[in-house]
């Protein structure tokens, strides 16, 4: 006849078992109001059974192993305490947990398989955490964690759907994962809305490092992520807020804002971006990582710039010889691999960006630098991905510059967030902020060229003077070459094998009078335009004074 260890407790007594209790396959019942204390180890081998009822309590400062066959069952309102001052292990053998207490005082539980628990989990406890190694532990839907703090927590460090937190969903949620790294409490706060949940879990853990695709253009981060992978939820929108220490950060924290990179998409988005008291803040719509970077928006780019373009496309010759600087020209400090164009022989130049205010276009919010490439698309510093507008909002205008053309814009504010509509600067169709702002050249249309000294404006006769500048700079270069003509300035041909703002066809050198000469080429634009303003002078080119960009102000 099978054995049985039957407890008839009352609310008054409690049976206490010293060292350690091993049950081989006989049922314990803890009965409403009863506690069981076990000052060493609970083992439940076998065919065994532990069945708490009403608001029984089990309390164990040792090991608690359910082997084999063994089950433990429990009321919605039972306890399972884990207390003392030792470490500790447990093995549910697949029990369900309703509601356990933490109540080790400096120390931890190391999980060895996976636990779920159904209500709720409380630290009581001074200074002690679960630890689920690459053990998941799994929270059912309406289950709770109560009174974690910087001290009380669960270490979820783990690999990416290794060792997780793991909530189970069956309806709009929200749900606080209470979880950090061995050194570090680093909750993550969760909003979960969807249209559809079946077996739908969202798992979490948090790596304290950089996230590995972190942008190249970030200057304000944290050096922490959670792993966020979302199953079985159809049409997910989830508002997250990350908790971090001030360790983590680098830069500004009002700018370091929640960023997340999808796990589908393989892109960064800023849905919702927002930064808190060592807080970051943003909402998702599918797995991957989320972290705190500068907002960033992003823009899907083509342009093409008269200076380099010939025959539909633009010439790559600043990057064949070698001349295209590894910093970016534009005093961001923005750097690429040495090594990073000869792998890229595609692209032309860099290039520099602005987003503008929607409301108020003559407001800078995000800035940016990336490279064109001989088609004319634009891309980040990666050199494939779209160009990233650091700190921008959702939505602006976007202006391109140039270090020697006139800045553009697009026509209006567009979603930089979201579907990335391709903004074709090129195509004679599209309609770019103001009025001629983009050069017709046979059918393709090109930024105009001449603005040596980036004042937005392009000068013959009048002061200051882009087509005066560029003589200027070849007759007081040591290294010019050859002679041509005569007079002063004439004697003086150009500077060969250069990277200089001077250089109006981006060919490698600065001509004055020799051909192609970039000052005739820089007075051409002036004459060719059909907004040059005012006249000066006399003569056809000295007539037309200048032009200016087209851009929001």
């Amino acid at each position: 006849m099978k054995n049985i260890f039957y407890t008839f407790l009352s609310m008054l007594f409690a049976f206490s078992a010293s060292a350690q209790l091993i049950n081989d396959g006989a049922s314990i019942i803890v009965e409403d109001g009863a506690t069981l204390f076990i000052e060493g180890s609970l083992q439940n081998n076998l065919t065994g059974s532990i069945d708490i009822q009403g608001t029984g309590i089990v309390e164990v400062e040792g090991d608690v192993t359910n082997a084999g066959t063994a089950t433990i069952t429990m009321s919605t309102t039972a306890k399972l305490i884990l207390s003392g001052a030792n470490a500790s292990n447990f093995t549910s053998g697949g029990a369900t947990i309703t509601n356990l207490e933490m109540d080790k005082t400096v120390n931890t539980v190391a999980l060895l398989d996976q636990m779920r628990i159904s209500t709720n989990l409380n630290f009581v406890g001074n200074d002690n955490q679960i630890l689920i190694g690459n053990n998941n532990l799994v929270f059912a839907p309406l289950s709770t964690i109560t009174s974690a703090d910087a001290n009380e927590y669960i270490v979820a460090d783990g690999a990416a759907n290794m060792g997780v937190v793991s909530k189970e969903l069956s309806a709009n949620e929200i749900f606080k994962f209470e979880i950090g790294d061995a050194t570090n409490y680093t909750p993550l706060n969760a909003d979960v809305m969807a249209t559809g949940y079946a077996a739908a879990t969202l798992n979490v853990n948090v790596v304290g490092a950089d996230q590995p695709n972190k942008p190249a253009e970030a200057t304000d981060y944290i050096s922490r992520y959670w792993n966020v992978d979302a199953a079985g939820i159809t049409a997910l929108d989830a508002e997250l807020t990350g908790t971090y220490v001030a360790g983590d950060l680098t830069g500004v924290a009002g700018d370091t804002k929640g960023a997340h990179y999808g796990s589908t998409s393989t892109d960064w988005t800023y849905t919702d971006a927002a930064a808190g008291t060592n807080e970051v803040i943003g909402s998702i719509a599918e797995s991957g990582d989320f972290t705190g970077t500068n907002a960033f928006g992003r823009a899907n780019l083509k342009i093409m710039l008269d200076g380099a373009f010939s025959g539909g496309t633009m010439s790559n010759t600043l990057n064949t010889m070698d001349l295209l600087p590894t910093t970016s020209p534009y005093g961001g400090g923005e750097t690429v691999a040495a090594g990073f164009f000869a792998a890229n022989t595609d692209i032309v130049d860099w290039v520099s960006f602005e987003t503008r205010n929607t409301a108020t276009p003559a407001t800078v919010e995000g800035i940016g630098v990336g490279f064109v490439k001989t088609d004319g698309s634009v891309v980040a510093l990666d050199g494939t991905s779209n160009p990233f507008l650091k700190n921008a909002s959702t939505t602006g205008y976007v202006v391109i510059k140039h270090r020697n053309h006139l800045a553009v814009s697009t026509g209006a504010s567009i979603d930089l967030n979201g579907t990335l509509v391709l903004q074709d600067f090129s195509d004679a169709g599209y309609t770019a902020f103001g009025s001629n702002g983009l050069k017709n050249n046979g059918g393709t249309m090109t930024m105009w060229a001449g603005d040596v000294n980036a004042d937005g404006t392009v000068l013959d006769n009048a002061s200051p003077s882009d087509v005066t500048a560029i003589s200027s700079e070849v007759l007081t270069a040591p290294g010019n070459i050859g002679f041509f003509g005569s007079g002063p300035l004439s004697n003086y041909t150009g500077l060969s094998n250069i990277y200089s703002l001077f250089d109006m066809n981006l060919d490698g050198n600065v001509y004055d009078n020799a051909s192609p000469s970039d000052a005739t080429n820089t007075a051409n634009t002036i004459l060719s335009h059909p907004l040059n303003t005012g006249f000066f002078g006399s003569g056809p080119l000295s007539n037309f004074t200048g032009v200016t960009a087209q851009i929001p102000e």
